[in-house]
């Protein structure tokens, strides 16, 4: 079963996202003239507030991060929580599917946290991750239901499987992996969660700012929810390097209704590029800051 899965992340993987990649290009290429007009006309002032909005994405996510292994009893510095998680979210660039575990890991070693609380603390804080997405995407496409007693069934449904699920799931991987890290208390739990939902408001929010600045017209709830729905799938594909190809072609299916497939397609690169852009930004906005805290001590 392991070789399955791990020829299917070598191959199937990038073969998916090669797949996904053509169909936007070939769909940009076709309709170039409107996709043009769209990039020329950008409003740039809606861009640098997107960036700024992914910074505040980042900046939660360090902060959740630095909650998630305090509750395995490291209390990092902020600064130095914020930086080690930035530094190992770009490792993901890197081909491979491991270099952002081995990072962290690695950067946090050297603060005196063992490895393998790390790695309990990036289980926990996938868990974090997928639940407030998914969170906000059920608040998102609630008014896209006509029949909201389904969509409540579904949810209330979901939740009792997920309640059932979780918890068992957690013994097990505990067992199997983590019996000598210590168990967190679920109060503290609950209130790290926090981070992320707020999180994700943020990314969302940056999202739409970014649509705005190609788009004028865009629909604000469509695009907020689209976005982290995108990010959902793509995340949860995970044979695909960071949900590549995935996430835009998700997107495209939820919005091409409401702004046009090419349309649809600009706002769903144009979105990747930003972000991407934004998190080179934010790393460099660390090293200043901390190259002027240290010289301040």
């Amino acid at each position: 079963m392991k070789s399955v899965l791990r020829i299917l992340k070598k191959y199937l993987g990038p073969l998916l996202t090669l797949v996904a990649l053509g169909f936007l290009i070939v769909t940009l290429v076709r309709d170039w003239p409107l996709v043009k007009g769209a990039i020329q006309n950008a409003d740039w002032m809606w861009i640098a507030i997107g960036i700024i909005g992914y910074w505040y994405y980042f900046f939660l996510r360090g902060l959740g991060w630095r909650h998630t292994i305090g509750l395995f009893g490291h209390k990092l510095p902020t600064l130095t929580a914020i930086t080690i998680w930035n530094h190992s979210e770009v490792a993901r660039f890197i081909p491979g599917n491991v270099w952002s575990l081995v990072g962290r890991a690695t950067l946090a070693e050297r603060e005196g946290v063992p490895p393998k609380h790390t790695a309990a603390s990036l289980v926990l804080e996938a868990l974090f991750l997928v639940l407030g997405a998914g969170l906000l995407s059920v608040v998102g496409l609630w008014q896209f239901f006509e029949n909201k007693a389904l969509f409540i069934g579904m949810i209330i449904l979901l939740a009792i499987c997920a309640g059932a699920i979780i918890p068992w799931a957690a013994k097990k991987i505990r067992a199997k992996f983590f019996a000598d890290v210590p168990v967190p208390k679920l109060s503290e739990v609950v209130i790290g969660f926090w981070h992320y939902p707020v999180a994700w408001a943020a990314y969302a929010l940056a999202s739409y700012a970014v649509a705005l600045a190609f788009y004028p017209l865009v629909p604000f709830w469509l695009t907020l929810s689209s976005a982290i729905t995108a990010w959902l799938l793509g995340y949860l594909s995970l044979i695909t390097p960071m949900g590549l190809g995935v996430r835009e072609v998700v997107f495209v299916e939820l919005m091409k209704n409401a702004v046009t497939a090419p349309i649809a397609n600009v706002l769903s690169i144009t979105s990747r590029l930003v972000l991407t852009i934004s998190e080179v930004l934010f790393l460099g906005l660390l090293w200043v800051v901390t190259a002027v805290h240290k010289k301040a001590r």
